[in-house]
């Protein structure tokens, strides 16, 4: 969501300026320059969503691949902002009672990356004036699940300047011979709540 600010600027009249400046002596009683500025509620989340890929051998040959996703977030919401992650797990399109497991049993947990799993980790670069902390549980690189309704990953408490944050999430899945072949897939949601 991109909100613009609005301005508004009430000036003096051009031959009372005029006036002004050729008479140094020139009073301005009840004259003023009143100056309204309304500046409305804004939050811009931009990123370089991509989408991630696994072939999974038929043979059973164990494999790792991941990829990142970087988000960057501008806000003036007094209280900062919140934001959270989700999915519908990693489930065959064919058969969807065949899924690939999440790396641990929560976002409230961090693991090393196990041999079979899926999962992400985060790293962030605050954009200085925020003081952005990511979740206890992503500290260190380890890895947490999503979970299948808003957990919080970055938690934020005040603007963030005119620095956006950026926040990079790194997706993560490993099959060994004990996933069956198929067609993997998910989605995975992001949503940032303002604090005003």
């Amino acid at each position: 969501m991109i909100a613009k600010a609005t301005v508004a600027l009430l000036l003096l009249g051009s031959a009372l300026l005029a006036a002004a400046m050729a008479t140094p002596a020139t009073a301005w009683a009840g004259s003023a320059t009143s100056v309204t500025v309304g500046a409305l509620r804004t939050i811009t989340v931009t990123g370089d969503i991509a989408g991630l890929s696994v072939a999974v051998d038929a043979s059973g040959a164990a494999g790792s691949t991941g990829r990142a996703v970087t988000l960057w977030v501008l806000s003036n919401a007094a209280d900062g902002y919140t934001l959270s992650t989700w999915d519908r797990g990693l489930r065959d399109t064919d058969d969807p009672s065949l899924a690939i497991s999440p790396v641990s049993c929560g976002s409230q947990v961090g693991v090393g990356f196990p041999a079979v799993g899926f999962g992400f980790a985060a790293a962030l670069r605050d954009g200085g004036r925020d003081g952005a902390t990511l979740a206890d549980s992503l500290a260190a690189g380890q890895y947490v699940a999503y979970t299948t309704s808003p957990s919080a990953v970055l938690t934020i408490a005040a603007p963030t300047g005119d620095t956006p944050d950026e926040l990079t999430l790194t997706n993560r899945v490993a099959v060994d011979s004990s996933v069956r072949p198929g067609h993997y897939t998910d989605v995975v949601d992001v949503v940032v709540t303002p604090n005003y």
